[in-house]
């Protein structure tokens, strides 16, 4: 049953999906799968407000979720991690960060917050084990 999967022509590993969110996939071409939310507006404003608001997801708090990836963005440093005393540099807490900005539908390398999830990717992958482990 696993080898049918994987043998399934849309199908992409784990370490070619972090490939294509870090920007640095050059074999999959169009097989990187797109984001879930496209990025609407000027790129200039680095998480611009959603249009699709509703009585769950209202303009609050879509306000709230545009702040606070705004002050990771902030607290990063230039090698991917972030300002903290111990966790900035853990690989979880970063991978957490990118994930955080790929359901926002940030693309690498488009805008300022694509710069700054592809930082995350390179240094996600920078720290990727013989093993394959992360740690």
């Amino acid at each position: 049953m696993k080898l049918a999967f994987a043998q399934q022509p849309n199908f992409i590993s784990r370490r070619q999906a972090l490939l294509c969110a870090a920007g640095l996939a050059t074999t999959l071409g169009p097989r990187c799968p797109a984001p879930a939310l496209a990025v609407q507006g000027p790129l200039t404003e680095p998480f611009p407000p959603r249009q699709d608001l509703d009585e769950l997801y209202d303009a609050e708090v879509d306000q709230a979720i545009r702040g606070g990836l705004t002050f990771l963005m902030s607290r990063q440093n230039p090698d991917g991690t972030f300002q903290s005393t111990d966790q900035g540099r853990w690989v979880g807490v970063c991978a957490l960060v990118g994930l955080a900005f790929l359901s926002r539908g940030v693309r690498s390398g488009v805008g300022e917050a694509g710069d700054s999830l592809r930082r995350i990717g390179k240094y996600v992958l920078s720290q990727v084990q013989a093993s394959g482990f992360l740690s």
